[in-house]
């Protein structure tokens, strides 16, 4: 297998590349098998995916799904080697315990020959960019920055099937001219109604409020963005169908039903708190 220049990471065998091997199928799913025209269905997933929605898999080896389990494997660990287990083990790596061979819990995919210089996510992402605990954990940006292409976008077509304006300028061209001939007439009574409430709150006093202090305002604004689940890391998780956000990137991983209404995820879509 070839690899690019400067990066010394190999999978164990080209094998491992294939990240979940196909089964003979028994039947169809909704997206067809081999050689089948993909439906419609299939296509509106793609579409999801491409929008930051992720469809939830069974992960390759659920005995490592948590970090802690994935950095207990690591406890024979060459002591020669520099990588720290801790950046493999949260890059979703354990150790199988055979040189410096690593394998993911997710995609199932497997490295090893690591460098001192490299960087286990931006290893995953070059190898496995398509690893569900990857796209979800760091997001399709950061693989198209890995792989040196823009991230995936959603055509014209695809922007009309899901039903998303393609822009909301024509939103303002739809406000009707007639219009103009009685808006001076409600601006005259909004002045009007302004002037009288001035007039009103001029003779009101204004009540003492105590303030909280702003240490106190920051720990209830920290328990309030905390994770659930850890409660040291900040939630970025939405739970689909449910909606619930109760959990950071890496817990919700190790998560198949939500922890708040224990309805099982079936996909998930990352967060960002302002």
């Amino acid at each position: 297998m070839i690899r690019e220049a400067g990066s010394s990471s190999m999978p164990p065998n080209p094998k491992s590349v294939q990240l979940i091997p196909v089964p003979e199928p028994i039947g169809f799913d909704e997206c067809g098998i081999y050689n089948i025209q993909k439906s419609d269905n299939c296509s509106i997933a793609l579409s999801l995916e491409k929008l930051g929605i992720h469809k939830r898999y069974s992960p390759a080896h659920p005995s490592y799904i948590t970090l802690e389990a994935r950095l207990e494997s690591f406890e024979s660990w060459p002591s020669a080697l520099k990588l720290r287990p801790q950046e493999l083990a949260d890059a979703g790596f354990f150790y199988t315990g055979l040189g410096d061979k690593t394998i993911c819990f997710q995609c199932g995919g497997g490295l090893k020959d690591w460098a001192e210089t490299d960087e286990p996510w931006r290893e995953h992402a070059l190898y496995f960019s398509n690893c569900g605990y990857l796209l979800q954990t760091k997001g399709r940006e950061f693989v198209a920055e890995v792989l040196g292409k823009r991230p995936a976008t959603l055509t014209p077509e695809e922007i009309k099937a899901l039903a998303i304006p393609k822009d909301f300028s024509n939103v303002v061209k739809q406000c009707p001219q007639s219009a103009s001939s009685s808006t001076s007439e409600e601006v005259s009574s909004l002045e009007a109604n302004c002037s009288s409430v001035e007039e009103n709150e001029s003779s009101l006093t204004t009540p003492s409020i105590a303030v909280p202090s702003k240490s106190s305002v920051t720990k209830q604004v920290d328990d309030a963005r905390a994770c659930k689940i850890c409660l040291t890391e900040e939630i970025g998780v939405v739970f689909l169908p449910c909606g619930h956000l109760v959990s950071c990137v890496r817990c919700a991983a190790s998560l198949t039903t939500c922890a708040v209404c224990r309805e099982p995820v079936v996909a998930t879509v990352r967060a960002y708190l302002s």
